[in-house]
């Protein structure tokens, strides 16, 4: 008799033992967590040492799969495409916001599998998941452009040019969320229409850009320019040089990096207008 109280005790013992570790995973795999301070890294792997996938905000909630060790294993929402990432949170940057307690369906317990280390449809990119597309990173202080497009001469000198072709490249500094200042280069070369002359423009330019809200990446810039022109006429063998002030404005949208733009130039030389306008398209980086 003492023997068969025994074994039971034993019996009861090991089921209490089992019921709170069977509680205990159900509640690890059933989470919401809150980032707690103002930005938290994502990684590949439960490693302060690994690659960092993404970045969260404060306030972000999340869906995690359980803790392991210091790392909540962590899954980001979808974007806009359907895809998502789910990588690890150190638990020093976390905080429990909801537990979602299953009921155990009555069959034999499954041994908890071993998660990923990521499960992702593509490579995360540098741009942040839940940002706009905005001209530019919005972790990103410092970006630059480059490209080139067409020229179409405006004003008195129309009717003697042809349409010219020419490059630019920019350094934007974002000052605010939706404010940058841009400076830079354009180089634009225009020839007669009786091809007896040709005009190479080089532009340095300043400018503010305003950058609008909204799913589509629209923009509306303006700005002074330096406009350094050089004259060669070919018929008499001649070539002269002027440097003139000017202003530029114009606007456009972003697609992802490709910026497409118009802008128009206003300058005087010696009271004749050499106005111009510019369709271009830049990569930024």
């Amino acid at each position: 008799m003492k023997k068969f109280l025994k074994s039971q005790g034993i019996f009861l013992l090991l089921l209490i033992i089992f019921l709170v570790f069977l509680t205990g995973i159900i509640q690890a795999l059933n989470l919401k967590v809150r980032v707690k301070v103002k930005t938290a890294n994502v990684r590949i792997k439960p490693d302060i040492t690994s690659t960092i996938i993404t970045k969260v905000h404060m306030g972000t909630i999340l869906e995690s799969e359980g803790k392991f060790g210091k790392w909540y294993h962590v899954t980001l929402p979808p974007d806009e495409n359907g895809f998502s990432i789910s990588g690890y949170m150190h638990a020093s940057t976390m905080e429990v916001a909801e537990k979602i307690i299953e009921v155990p369906k009555e069959e034999k317990p499954t041994e908890l599998k071993k998660i990923p280390e990521v499960k992702r449809e593509r490579p995360p990119t540098a741009e942040h998941q839940y940002s706009r597309k905005i001209t530019m990173d919005p972790q990103k202080k410092i970006a630059y452009k480059i490209g080139g497009g067409i020229s179409l001469p405006t004003g008195e000198w129309s009717d003697d040019s042809n349409i010219g072709f020419g490059g630019n490249g920019r350094v934007i500094y974002k000052v605010a969320t939706q404010v940058d200042l841009m400076g830079g280069l354009d180089f634009n070369y225009f020839t007669g229409k009786e091809n007896d002359y040709s005009l190479t423009r080089l532009i340095f330019s300043g400018a503010v850009r305003y950058n609008f809200k909204g799913k589509t990446a629209f923009f509306a810039e303006g700005g002074f320019s330096l406009f350094h022109d050089i004259f060669k006429y070919k018929t008499v063998d001649y070539s002269e040089t002027q440097d003139n002030i000017g202003i530029m404005f114009g606007g456009g949208i972003v697609l992802s990096k490709i910026e497409v733009a118009g802008y128009y130039y206003n300058v005087e030389v010696e009271d004749e207008n050499l106005n111009m306008l510019t369709f271009a398209c830049s990569y930024r980086f």
